[in-house]
Protein backbone atom coordinates (compact mmCIF):
# COMPACT_ATOMS: atom_id res chain seq x y z
CA UNK A 1 0.00 0.00 0.00
CA UNK A 2 1.49 3.30 -1.15
CA UNK A 3 1.08 6.15 1.36
CA UNK A 4 0.05 9.42 -0.36
CA UNK A 5 2.83 12.22 0.12
CA UNK A 6 1.48 15.50 1.91
CA UNK A 7 2.53 18.59 0.47
CA UNK A 8 4.36 21.39 2.16
CA UNK A 9 1.95 23.41 3.80
CA UNK A 10 -1.48 21.06 3.61
CA UNK A 11 -1.85 20.63 7.29
CA UNK A 12 -2.14 25.02 7.95
CA UNK A 13 -4.16 25.06 4.78
CA UNK A 14 -6.73 22.72 5.90
CA UNK A 15 -7.09 24.03 9.42
CA UNK A 16 -7.26 27.44 8.28
CA UNK A 17 -10.01 26.07 5.76
CA UNK A 18 -11.95 24.46 8.61
CA UNK A 19 -12.10 27.54 10.42
CA UNK A 20 -12.83 29.23 7.26
CA UNK A 21 -16.55 26.54 7.56
CA UNK A 22 -17.07 27.39 11.16
CA UNK A 23 -16.53 30.97 10.64
CA UNK A 24 -19.14 30.36 7.28
CA UNK A 25 -22.23 28.56 9.24
CA UNK A 26 -21.93 31.46 12.23
CA UNK A 27 -22.24 33.81 9.63
CA UNK A 28 -25.16 32.48 7.78
CA UNK A 29 -26.58 30.93 11.26
CA UNK A 30 -26.34 34.98 12.23
CA UNK A 31 -28.35 36.04 9.13
CA UNK A 32 -30.45 33.61 9.04
CA UNK A 33 -31.82 35.13 12.46
CA UNK A 34 -31.70 38.43 11.57
CA UNK A 35 -34.18 37.89 9.00
CA UNK A 36 -36.56 35.19 10.40
CA UNK A 37 -36.61 36.17 14.00
CA UNK A 38 -35.91 39.80 13.93
CA UNK A 39 -37.67 40.33 10.58
CA UNK A 40 -34.80 42.58 9.09
CA UNK A 41 -35.91 42.53 5.99
CA UNK A 42 -39.56 43.59 6.25
CA UNK A 43 -38.06 46.69 8.04
CA UNK A 44 -36.76 48.35 5.00
CA UNK A 45 -39.17 51.43 5.17
CA UNK A 46 -36.54 52.58 7.71
CA UNK A 47 -33.60 52.37 6.10
CA UNK A 48 -32.70 49.95 2.87
CA UNK A 49 -30.05 48.39 5.15
CA UNK A 50 -32.26 46.39 6.88
CA UNK A 51 -32.80 44.43 3.39
CA UNK A 52 -29.32 44.66 2.37
CA UNK A 53 -27.70 43.29 5.20
CA UNK A 54 -28.64 40.36 5.97
CA UNK A 55 -29.13 39.15 2.72
CA UNK A 56 -25.67 40.06 2.10
CA UNK A 57 -23.98 38.41 4.75
CA UNK A 58 -26.26 34.97 3.51
CA UNK A 59 -24.32 35.64 0.29
CA UNK A 60 -20.46 36.32 2.28
CA UNK A 61 -21.43 33.15 4.47
CA UNK A 62 -22.23 30.89 1.02
CA UNK A 63 -18.93 32.59 -0.63
CA UNK A 64 -17.23 31.91 2.42
CA UNK A 65 -18.19 28.35 2.29
CA UNK A 66 -17.82 27.73 -1.24
CA UNK A 67 -13.98 28.96 -1.19
CA UNK A 68 -13.15 26.75 2.07
CA UNK A 69 -14.33 24.07 -0.16
CA UNK A 70 -12.19 24.75 -2.82
CA UNK A 71 -8.98 25.12 -0.47
CA UNK A 72 -9.76 21.26 0.59
CA UNK A 73 -9.81 20.40 -3.04
CA UNK A 74 -6.44 22.06 -3.82
CA UNK A 75 -4.85 21.68 -0.58
CA UNK A 76 -3.13 18.40 -1.81
CA UNK A 77 -1.59 19.63 -4.73
CA UNK A 78 1.47 21.81 -5.16
CA UNK A 79 -0.07 23.73 -8.51
CA UNK A 80 0.85 27.45 -8.18
CA UNK A 81 -1.88 28.74 -10.30
CA UNK A 82 -4.84 27.03 -8.03
CA UNK A 83 -3.10 28.22 -4.43
CA UNK A 84 -3.21 31.36 -6.21
CA UNK A 85 -6.21 31.58 -7.20
CA UNK A 86 -7.48 30.24 -3.66
CA UNK A 87 -5.28 32.93 -2.47
CA UNK A 88 -7.18 35.59 -4.98
CA UNK A 89 -10.37 34.28 -3.55
CA UNK A 90 -9.54 35.02 0.14
CA UNK A 91 -8.78 38.49 -0.37
CA UNK A 92 -11.52 38.47 -1.75
CA UNK A 93 -13.62 37.28 0.77
CA UNK A 94 -11.44 39.63 3.36
CA UNK A 95 -13.07 42.39 1.43
CA UNK A 96 -16.45 41.28 1.56
CA UNK A 97 -15.88 40.85 5.13
CA UNK A 98 -15.12 44.56 5.35
CA UNK A 99 -17.68 45.60 3.51
CA UNK A 100 -20.54 43.55 5.89
CA UNK A 101 -18.62 45.15 9.35
CA UNK A 102 -18.83 48.60 7.56
CA UNK A 103 -22.54 48.02 6.45
CA UNK A 104 -23.40 46.60 9.99
CA UNK A 105 -21.86 49.53 12.28
CA UNK A 106 -23.87 51.70 9.44
CA UNK A 107 -27.01 49.83 9.86
CA UNK A 108 -26.22 50.10 13.50
CA UNK A 109 -25.71 54.13 13.19
CA UNK A 110 -29.19 54.52 11.80
CA UNK A 111 -30.73 52.17 14.25
CA UNK A 112 -28.82 54.52 17.49
CA UNK A 113 -29.35 57.92 15.62
CA UNK A 114 -32.81 58.07 14.48
CA UNK A 115 -36.20 56.61 15.27
CA UNK A 116 -38.59 55.35 13.13
CA UNK A 117 -39.94 57.73 10.90
CA UNK A 118 -43.53 57.97 11.10
CA UNK A 119 -43.98 59.31 7.57
CA UNK A 120 -41.89 56.20 6.64
CA UNK A 121 -44.12 53.96 8.18
CA UNK A 122 -47.44 56.03 6.76
CA UNK A 123 -46.16 55.89 3.19
CA UNK A 124 -45.31 52.32 3.33
CA UNK A 125 -48.75 51.34 5.06
CA UNK A 126 -50.94 53.97 3.00
CA UNK A 127 -49.68 50.80 0.18
CA UNK A 128 -51.18 48.08 2.42
CA UNK A 129 -54.12 46.52 0.72
CA UNK A 130 -52.72 47.99 -2.67
CA UNK A 131 -49.24 46.23 -3.13
CA UNK A 132 -49.33 42.65 -2.29
CA UNK A 133 -45.92 42.30 -1.21
CA UNK A 134 -46.06 45.31 1.37
CA UNK A 135 -49.23 43.64 2.34
CA UNK A 136 -48.18 40.37 2.92
CA UNK A 137 -45.24 41.91 4.89
CA UNK A 138 -46.96 43.61 7.06
CA UNK A 139 -49.37 40.52 8.00
CA UNK A 140 -46.57 38.18 8.44
CA UNK A 141 -44.68 41.22 11.25
CA UNK A 142 -47.90 41.13 12.86
CA UNK A 143 -48.91 37.89 12.71
CA UNK A 144 -45.00 36.76 14.24
CA UNK A 145 -45.12 39.50 16.68
CA UNK A 146 -48.65 38.39 18.22
CA UNK A 147 -47.74 34.70 18.29
CA UNK A 148 -45.05 35.39 20.47
CA UNK A 149 -46.92 38.14 23.15
CA UNK A 150 -49.64 35.31 23.36
CA UNK A 151 -46.68 33.05 23.90
CA UNK A 152 -45.18 35.16 26.62
CA UNK A 153 -49.12 35.53 28.50
CA UNK A 154 -49.36 32.11 27.97
CA UNK A 155 -46.35 31.43 30.15
CA UNK A 156 -47.59 33.68 32.63
CA UNK A 157 -50.84 31.84 33.22
CA UNK A 158 -49.49 28.51 32.69
CA UNK A 159 -46.91 29.12 35.23
CA UNK A 160 -49.17 31.44 37.62
CA UNK A 161 -46.35 34.03 37.46
CA UNK A 162 -46.15 37.54 37.39
CA UNK A 163 -45.22 39.82 34.38
CA UNK A 164 -41.79 40.48 36.20
CA UNK A 165 -41.00 37.04 36.86
CA UNK A 166 -42.16 35.65 33.38
CA UNK A 167 -39.68 38.86 32.02
CA UNK A 168 -36.62 37.03 34.51
CA UNK A 169 -37.81 33.15 33.16
CA UNK A 170 -38.77 33.93 29.98
CA UNK A 171 -35.81 33.14 27.50
CA UNK A 172 -35.15 29.43 29.29
CA UNK A 173 -38.86 28.82 27.79
CA UNK A 174 -39.69 28.24 24.61
CA UNK A 175 -42.36 29.88 22.71
CA UNK A 176 -44.72 26.79 22.27
CA UNK A 177 -45.84 26.63 25.88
Amino acid sequence: MMQRKTTRYQKWLNLSNVFLLVTSTLIIFTAVVLIKFYHMTKLNFWSVYFAIVPNYTIALGLLTFLVSCFGFAISGSEKRRLLAGYGFLLALVFLGQLGSIFMSLELRNIINQSGVGGADINQDLSLYGVDSSITAKWDTLQRDLVIRQFSFCKLMLLNNISYFEALLRGPQFPYWL
